[in-house]
């Protein structure tokens, strides 16, 4: 079987790392990129210690910041040097914003848009001419808040929201070239998302407050994520409570506005002061 060569875009860390992990396990050729060199070279590193027979030469590193469209060409660019074609990208690289809607300043909107949105089309646009050659696919990395959003997450979920309709857009327009894409939608996963602030700053300190009972280990969501690109389904709910909430939203779509808005009056009731961004979310 022809081997595939996969572009993981937030690729040193959580999933994303996951992902590359799982894609070289199964046999394909990985690029990872982000913004931090020194957690995409740790993967490198681990790949070529490990002494399972695994090919070091299968996997590179790439700085990228997503934000910047020449950055996501130059990294396409690298990736087809390297192999001379790519047939899978992973738009996974992202961060949560989080906060109320009145207290959260529009700057920090913009650049959740930046990543979340302009950083994923980004990706696309320097990747989609060598998807069509290769007649691959693209998965974009939504998430259940999508279709359970809730109180004080209004930045990440509006940017989650975008991420589903473009995917969903996508499918249209890109099965005509040949192309597939697949809109993957986590749950709780263990990744660094609860230790990013919402300017997308790592604070190391911080202490992740999701619910640890429900998370699932970014190895074990990477499994069913990876199986659903090769089989190029539209797309995939990752973790039980993910799929829980999904069935909920379809059969009851009040239900999300009913909670959030107990869940938001139990936690701030009567009170005009500041209040704190909640809990990161999925």
């Amino acid at each position: 079987m022809k081997t595939s060569v996969w572009w993981i875009t937030g690729g040193g860390t959580g999933i994303g790392r996951a992902l590359a992990l799982e894609a070289l396990r199964q046999g394909a050729r990985v690029a990872i990129s982000g913004r931090r060199l020194d957690r995409l070279e740790a993967v490198v590193q681990e790949v070529s210690s490990q002494a399972d027979g695994q090919d070091p030469k299968s996997i590179m590193a790439i700085p990228c910041d997503v934000a910047d469209p020449a950055q996501c060409k130059a990294a396409a660019d690298a990736v087809i040097e390297r192999w001379g074609e790519l047939t899978v990208v992973v738009a996974n690289a992202g961060y949560a914003a989080t906060g109320s809607m009145v207290q959260t300043p529009i700057e920090v909107w913009k650049h959740q848009f930046d990543i979340n949105l302009f950083g994923l089309l980004n990706t696309f646009h320097a990747a989609h001419p060598h998807l069509v050659k290769s007649g691959g696919q693209i998965a974009l990395m939504g998430s259940i808040a999508s279709s359970f959003p809730g109180p004080g997450m209004g930045p990440y979920c509006s940017s989650k929201i975008a991420v589903q309709t473009v995917a969903q857009t996508l499918s249209m327009e890109l099965a005509a070239e040949g192309v597939g894409c697949t809109l993957v939608q986590p749950g709780f996963v263990e990744s660094e998302i609860g230790l990013v602030d919402s300017e997308g700053k790592f604070r190391e300190q911080w202490k992740d407050k999701r619910p640890h009972a429900l998370m699932w280990s970014a190895s074990r969501a990477a499994r069913p994520m990876v199986r659903a690109v090769r089989r190029r389904r539209k797309r995939v709910i990752i973790t039980g409570h993910a799929r829980l909430m999904a069935a909920l939203a379809w059969a009851l779509p009040p239900l999300p506005r009913w909670l959030g808005t107990l869940a938001w009056r139990k936690k701030w009731p009567r009170t005009k002061d500041p209040v704190d961004p909640p809990t990161s979310p999925v």
